[in-house]
């Protein structure tokens, strides 16, 4: 039986193709995160969950990596000084992320995300969230019941804090390695970069 590489590739896409097609909905009642949430977030699926990724940028990855999967994208300077990737209008699901910046430190690569979203889709981001990483640690809840006045906070184990304003329709992601870059998010906030 003679085997080459590409067959044995082949094999592999196809294997691929079946559990992602086989993972592609959770079940009812589980406590698996939606297609939409495997879509917009990457998640190492132990015990704790904790996110790898957003819209496919991993953290870690270099800014020319995310260049070259996001060639739509602009890169920018982070209040900060740090680099900075910046991409428009990116549609994911039901989910329109009106802006998202991505950034970068020296030695880490990414480590930070800040997202903006469309008004319409707060509740979908929310229940994303809370569906991929359970209640958040902290809430806070501004007038009516909708996740458009709701604050909320995950502390993931390996560093990783996700805040989302719905008030202001904002997801920042600070990575494993982002603490220096954190004063960004408001930062980024008040010269209305995000």
């Amino acid at each position: 039986m003679n085997i080459t590489r590409s067959s044995i590739l082949a094999g592999t896409l196809a294997l691929a193709m079946v559990v992602s097609a086989g993972c592609a909905q959770a079940p009812e009642g589980s406590n698996a995160p939606t297609a939409a949430a495997a879509a917009v977030i990457g998640l190492f699926m132990g015990d704790p969950r904790t996110m790898t990724s957003f819209l496919g940028v991993k953290f870690g990855d270099s800014l020319e990596h995310v260049q070259r999967t996001m060639p739509k994208g602009e890169v920018k300077s982070a209040p900060y000084g740090a680099d900075a990737y910046s991409v428009e209008n990116y549609e994911v699901d039901s989910i329109l992320w009106e802006h998202v910046i991505f950034e970068f430190t020296d030695r880490t690569g990414m480590q930070l995300v800040m997202a903006r979203f469309s008004a319409p889709s707060a509740d979908t981001v929310f229940d994303m969230l809370e569906k991929a990483f359970g209640k958040p640690a902290r809430t806070h809840q501004g007038p009516g019941t909708s996740a458009s006045s709701l604050d909320a906070m995950w502390e993931l184990p390996h560093g990783e804090r996700i805040s989302f304003d719905g008030p202001n329709r904002l997801v920042a992601v600070v990575g494993p390695a982002g603490g220096p870059l954190r004063q960004d998010i408001e930062l980024s906030q008040t010269n209305g970069l995000i």
